[in-house]
């Protein structure tokens, strides 16, 4: 029986969470095949963990004991966050393993810190955080998050494919957005399941995406997620089918008769 390390999961194809890993979990890391170890933590990993990772030919980087410099560094800081992105967003070292001792809360901020970087809603981000972090969250750490400046960051030139091809897919969706708002919030969209929006003429094929009019407030639709608020000067809402974020995003869920 296969057994992954506590706290495992997919952030990204062929990039992978968890706490650190124990010998009844090597046999599952095999089969990830492993390029890199990013080490959060301050805490430097077991013998058996790290002559496992020697015998894979595995590169393990103590990111963790480098940014500590003296004994009042924090332990999760922008440091931190800046060098473990620099191997997070290079392709070159996928398949990677991001760890930290609980695999939780330093963790957590590096992944909530790259939801950011990816264009998700605060809300959407903290919820996976929350999700991996149940039952203590620290306020302290989702307000890292929230606060965490994406300009402090120079994206590496060997972006993974999943990054620029979500990267692609926002900045679409914004040039649309800025477009539609020059002509004065007028026209029809459509909205596929993913969430990007497209005007009627963008879209082809079968015309399975579902069509998506402006309407008033004052309209009924049981597909209605929420309102973006007024677009026009008659007071019309965009109506959506589901929320602006990419499959497989976490989201909160809302009472309708709240």
């Amino acid at each position: 029986m296969l057994l992954p390390p506590e706290k495992f999961g997919l952030i990204e194809p062929s990039v992978y969470r968890s706490a650190f890993p124990t010998p009844d979990s090597f046999a599952h890391m095999r089969l990830l095949n492993l390029r890199t170890v990013i080490n959060l933590s301050r805490e430097v990993l077991t013998r058996a963990a790290t002559a496992f990772l020697a015998e894979q030919q595995v590169l393990l980087v103590d990111v963790g004991l480098q940014v500590w410099t003296h004994p009042t560094c924090e332990p999760i800081s922008h440091e931190l966050i800046k060098d473990a992105m620099d191997y997070v967003l290079n392709r070159d070292h996928h398949p990677l393993l991001i760890v930290s001792a609980s695999g939780t809360h330093q963790v957590g901020a590096l992944v909530g810190c790259l939801r950011r970087l990816q264009g998700w809603t605060i809300s959407s981000t903290l919820d996976e955080y929350r999700l991996y972090a149940a039952p203590s969250p620290r306020l302290a750490t989702e307000q890292f998050i929230e606060l965490w400046d994406c300009d402090l960051l120079t994206l590496p030139p060997d972006l993974p494919a999943w990054f620029e091809r979500q990267k692609a897919m926002l900045d679409q969706d914004r040039a649309r957005w800025r477009k539609f708002n020059m002509h004065g919030g007028t026209g029809s969209w459509r909205t596929f399941s993913s969430g990007s929006l497209f005007s009627g003429s963008d879209v082809e094929g079968d015309g399975t995406a579902a069509s998506t009019e402006m309407a008033t407030p004052s309209a009924r639709d049981e597909n209605i997620e929420a309102p973006l608020g007024p677009l026009g000067a008659d007071g019309s809402m965009l109506r959506v089918d589901g929320p602006l974020v990419l499959p497989g995003t976490v989201t909160s869920t809302v009472d309708r008769e709240d």
